[in-house]
């Protein structure tokens, strides 16, 4: 039970990818853990998400 998340870095340049870790670390301080956020899966498990969500 409970909802699934996904942790972005809002970055509107390649360098602004390195801002995600500011979403994790906030994750980590909420007691987010990985089982609940999609973007940390394997491709295969992830891709298998998204579409079961289609």
């Amino acid at each position: 039970a409970g909802c699934t998340l996904t942790i972005g870095s809002d970055a509107h340049s390649i360098e602004g990818l390195a801002n995600a870790v500011y979403g994790a670390r906030l994750a980590t301080r909420a007691w987010v853990s990985h089982e609940h956020v999609l973007n940390t899966r394997p491709l295969a498990a992830l891709l298998g998400a998204l579409k079961r969500n289609q």
